[in-house]
């Protein structure tokens, strides 16, 4: 069962910031979007900071050496992840400002599966990559891409915790004027509740939801001006698929870059 997520307009009435007319105007959707985006953050950042306060407070009072190791330990992975989350959230708020150059996709999906040999080994993940020769270049941000393929990648591993199989396959679509990379696994697929909110950054109470896929999203959509879709079939696994601008042409006005 697939689903599409179609790029939101921006609509809405405006409100003036500030007096002078040449000042940046403020949509009441930007204002949504904003009290939305602050409510997670909130939420995204004060349940680790609870979590950690109370496994400081079980080190401090046991006896046992290894247990107290155990606590810190994980108390040391939540402070990674919610410095992981602080630092996509910065990047989103950024990214606009961010240059597109003619870029070869296949060193960017090689590192990418270079960083998650390990990880893919672990959970006994089988990775495949698919990139044929002779594939355009695209119009793209090497850093930003592999971070939004990584964070593709990690929703995947996650997805398959007793092993499983992922593909990263690449192919050039003459009839559509695109280069699409798909992530496949054979993971649990995605519930039908949370698909309309996949890319919104709205919580949905799933541990370790993150900014990640609203991230994902708006590098692929706003950056790049691709697409970005999956489909999902609940026990069976999801696909993503991003498609982005060949560099066979200057980009047009108004395009990054």
């Amino acid at each position: 069962m697939g689903a599409t997520t179609p790029q939101r307009a921006v609509s809405g009435s405006a409100l003036a910031v500030g007096a002078d007319a040449g000042e940046a105007l403020l949509s009441l959707d930007d204002l949504t979007s904003l009290q939305r985006l602050t409510s997670f953050t909130a939420h995204e950042v004060r349940n680790p900071l609870a979590a950690m306060r109370a496994m400081v407070q079980l080190a401090l009072a046991t006896d046992d050496d290894d247990r107290r190791q155990e606590l810190l330990r994980k108390v040391i992975y939540s402070i990674d992840d919610l410095s992981q989350f602080l630092t996509e959230l910065v990047s989103l708020a950024g990214v606009q400002e961010s240059m597109l150059v003619r870029l070869d996709v296949r060193p960017v999906i090689v590192e990418v599966m270079r960083l998650f040999a390990v990880q893919a080994d672990l959970l006994n993940v089988r990775m495949t990559m698919r990139v044929p020769e002779g594939l355009p270049p695209v119009w793209g941000n090497a850093p930003l891409l592999r971070h939004a393929i990584m964070n593709l990648v990690k929703n995947s591993m996650e997805a398959m915790p007793r092993g499983g199989a992922l593909t990263i396959a690449v192919k050039h679509l003459s009839d559509r004027n695109s280069v699409c990379i798909a992530i496949r696994d054979t993971g649990a697929g995605i519930p039908e509740e949370r698909r309309t909110r996949l890319f919104t950054g709205v919580p949905d109470g799933r541990r370790g939801a993150g900014i990640g896929l609203p991230f994902v999203h708006h590098v692929i959509t706003q950056v790049h001006r691709g697409t970005l879709r999956f489909e999902s079939r609940v026990g069976v696994g999801t696909t993503f698929y991003l498609e982005l601008l060949p560099a066979t042409a200057p980009l047009a006005p108004g395009r990054p870059g």
